[in-house]
């Protein structure tokens, strides 16, 4: 074989195996299984969490924004919301089961330095229409709310952020690797979560035996599959999260997954994961 011939022949193979890899990178890609995934619930029930009716008040809105065919409920902070002038959201991802003012009445950090603060509820919650399905439609949920708050006159689409506390943390560690979704960053604090959800067995809504149910609905299964950088701050004393350190760090290595460890317990740790996220952003706006 002549020397060009071998050179066509070393191109041609190249190519060949490069598509190939390529190709079972898509199709191995989280949302390429996501596409043809359909989870089989076990139970169809509401979420595990008492609330209390979301109202308008001195300080929030409640909205109503559409999600899959029906219209789940959200809070808007008043504050900084100027008709005349698009601002930058942040939009928080509640902890627990069920959405509640305080959720976003804990959100000054964000809007004493101008941030519109908004808050969705998913399916399942706070008298919601559909079936609690522990991160999975919740996340589909949380993104088509951020779809609908990019398109209000007072947003400026260019500069959406997400952060979630724990459970709210979990679904924003997973908008991490959607598409379609205008998003600059995500954070959270206390949310990240393992594929057995292990505790959580009488909450489970699919049969817990089949991995691929729990594997879907956490981040650290899909992380060479995420879209945009997503900032996980751990509370040293978390111990549900801290005792997995050499874990976390291990699977975020050289990915868009930041892991920052902050000082405090799940919930004495967010207000300083909070502002920590706040520099984070502001720096990139500057």
């Amino acid at each position: 074989m002549n020397i060009s011939r071998l050179f066509f022949f070393n191109i041609f193979f190249s190519l060949l195996f490069s598509c190939e890899t390529k190709s079972q990178n898509v199709n191995n890609s989280y949302l390429s299984k996501k596409e043809k995934f359909h989870t089989k619930l076990t139970k169809y029930v509401k979420a595990p969490q008492v609330y209390e009716d979301l109202v308008n008040t001195r300080d929030v809105l409640k909205i109503e924004y559409p999600s899959n065919g029906m219209k789940l409920q959200a809070l808007i902070l008043r504050k900084n919301i100027d008709s005349t002038k698009r601002k930058p959201i942040l939009v928080f991802l509640h902890g627990g089961f069920a959405l509640g003012e305080q959720d976003v009445l804990g959100c000054e950090v964000f809007t004493k330095l101008g941030y519109i603060v908004f808050a969705p509820s998913y399916r399942g919650e706070n008298g919601n229409g559909g079936n609690f399905e522990l991160f999975l439609g919740e996340v589909d949920d949380a993104k088509e709310s951020i779809k609908w708050i990019a398109k209000q006159p007072f947003a400026d689409s260019t500069k959406i952020y997400v952060f979630g506390h724990s459970i709210g943390g979990g679904i924003s560690s997973l908008l991490s690797l959607e598409q379609d979704v205008p998003i600059t960053k995500s954070g959270s604090s206390g949310g990240s979560y393992s594929h057995d959800f292990y505790g959580w067995e009488d909450i489970i809504p699919y049969d817990k035996k089949d991995f691929l149910e729990g594997k879907m609905r956490v981040l650290e299964e899909n992380i060479h599959s995420m879209q945009i950088d997503h900032y996980a701050f751990v509370g040293t004393k978390d111990e549900a999260l801290y005792d997995r350190k050499k874990e976390l760090d291990a699977k975020s290595n050289n990915t868009k997954l930041k892991i920052i460890y902050i000082e405090g317990d799940h919930f004495t740790s967010l207000e300083a994961s909070m502002k920590e996220f706040i520099k984070i952003i502001n720096s990139e706006r500057k």
